[in-house]
Formats: structure tokens, C-alpha cells, sequence
């Protein structure tokens, strides 16, 4: 197992060295800790709890947002192990239940009816006796925003990184297509040798991740083989038992920020969609 970590850029610095960072993080590793984006500990803890709030709901009243219920197919609720990110390797679906939010769209307008699967009214839970649904929907959607402006900050640092002027990508993220997923891991230890996986071995397809953490790890970025090239990170991989991994450490206040494969396209593979998975601990 590696032993190294990842790097971190700190947006409180100054604009010269975030750009650096940026792009030595993005080509070499692919993720990094983001520091100094200005959003306050207190909204991390209350989308924490919020979510756990929602989770710890008996199971036919997460269905009822789950699939088959009205709205796009990429919103709401997924149940335990309904997905599975690396198909090939894994002998059961993710060791976890997934709620999923996107923009709000009006189920009339163009957009939603050209791409209905993605677009649309997001599926919001109602309140029970233990539940409160619509402090749930505020606490998301403020959220969602939240990370919405952060992702649109971030777009000129990065254009500078690749050496472009700072407009160039936002042109292409307006507006954006942003999906958050709020994911809860079953207490059950993941087994990758036996394909037992939190989440499976995957990159992600848009532009940048930016993940909220709890106290318990189970990132893993992969950096590399332990046999061959270590370039080859992929889905051709048929035995992640081959390649390295490092396990990423929680930290409280700092994002997880990865680049995904349209960022890796963008820029013809200078900044790096890297694979990785969750590894829930014994």
C-alpha cells in the first residue's frame, strides 16, 4: 500500500501558486485536498447529519423516491447494491444506498423533455414523525448551490493551469451539469481480493468531483501498477489486486477534489481521470 498523500491546494494563497498547485496535483495525481474555499465547517456538519437523518428512515419510505417513482432516473433514491461501478471484478453490487440530487428543471420545459432520464424535478422525501422532509430539501439544495458556485470558481484557475486564458472552460460548464450524491456504506468490511467493494474501481465522467467526508476513511486512489505500466488505469484492468493504492485520509474542512474523464479530455489527457474505489474498513 502507498505510503504517500495527496497534494493540496489552498485557494487562500495566492493566484500564481494555486495555479501551480492545480496543475501539478491534476497531472500527477489527479486529486488533491482543496483548502481555503470559504464554506463553513457548520454547513459540512449539517449535510452530514441531515443526510444520516434521511438514511436512517426504514426502507419502504426511501423506495417511495427510489426507482419506478416519478421524475428522472438519475434522481433520488438507489437502494443497497443496486450499483455496481466495476461489474468485471465485483461479485455484488456497492456495499452502499446512494441519494442522488440535480438541477431543478421544470418537467415542461425544453430541456427535461429532451433529456428526461437526466433532467427534471428532483425526488424529495416526505417528512414522517422521525423525518423532516423539507429541512432535508432546504439543507441540499443550499448545498448543492453551494458547491455549484465552488465548481464554477474553480473553472478559470483550472483554464490558467492548462495554460489557457481564464474564460476558455467556462463557456463549456454554462450552464452546468451538476449531479450530488450523498452515499451511506453498510458496516460490513469490504474484501477486494473477493469483490466485495464499498464502491467499485471507477473514474468519474464529468469535469470535477468534490467530495465531504466524514471521520471514517475509505477513499482509494489508485497510483499505479505493481507490475507494468502505471499509465494503463482503466477499465482494461481485469485484477485491481494488480495495481497500488493509497488510502486517503480524512480531513475535517477540506474537500477531496478529483478530475473526471471530460476534464481529462479537455485537456488531451494532460490532467488525469484516476481511478479509484471505497474500501470500507474492518
Amino acid at each position: 500500500m502507498a505510503t504517500e498523500e495527496l497534494p493540496v491546494v489552498d485557494l487562500d494563497q495566492s493566484e500564481d501558486i494555486v495555479v501551480q498547485s492545480i496543475r501539478s496535483a491534476c497531472e500527477s495525481f489527479g486529486f488533491f485536498y482543496l483548502l481555503g474555499h470559504g464554506i463553513p465547517i457548520e454547513q459540512f456538519d449539517s449535510v452530514l447529519a441531515t443526510s444520516k437523518s434521511f438514511f436512517e428512515q426504514e426502507d419502504s419510505i426511501k423506495a417511495k423516491v427510489g426507482p419506478g417513482s416519478p421524475g428522472p432516473d438519475f434522481r433520488g433514491y438507489s437502494p443497497w447494491r443496486a450499483i455496481a461501478l466495476d461489474p468485471n471484478w465485483q461479485t455484488g453490487g456497492d456495499t452502499r444506498e446512494q441519494f442522488s440530487i440535480g438541477r431543478e428543471v421544470s418537467i415542461d420545459s425544453k430541456d427535461a423533455k429532451q433529456w428526461p432520464s437526466i433532467l427534471g424535478p428532483n425526488k424529495w422525501p416526505e417528512s414522517t414523525a422521525s423525518f423532516d422532509g423539507e429541512s432535508f430539501r432546504r439543507t441540499m439544495t443550499s448545498y448543492f448551490d453551494t458547491i455549484e458556485a465552488l465548481g464554477l470558481r474553480m473553472l478559470p484557475l483550472l483554464a490558467l493551469a492548462l495554460g489557457a486564458r481564464p474564460d476558455e472552460l467556462v463557456s463549456l460548464f454554462s450552464p452546468p451539469l451538476v449531479t450530488m450524491n450523498l452515499n451511506h456504506y453498510a458496516r460490513e468490511a469490504s474484501d477486494p481480493a473477493a469483490g466485495r467493494l464499498g464502491c467499485g474501481a471507477h473514474t468519474d465522467y464529468g469535469g470535477l468531483t468534490f467530495l465531504l467526508t466524514d471521520e471514517v476513511p475509505g477513499l482509494q486512489v489508485c497510483r499505479g501498477r505493481d507490475k507494468g505500466e502505471s499509465d494503463a488505469l482503466s477499465f482494461q484492468v481485469q485484477d485491481p489486486g494488480l495495481l497500488r493504492w493509497l488510502t486517503v485520509q480524512p480531513r475535517r474542512g477540506a474537500f477531496i477534489v478529483n478530475t473526471g474523464d471530460m476534464l481529462e479530455r479537455l485537456s488531451n489527457g494532460r490532467f488525469k481521470s484516476n481511478l479509484h474505489r471505497v474500501v470500507v474498513p474492518e
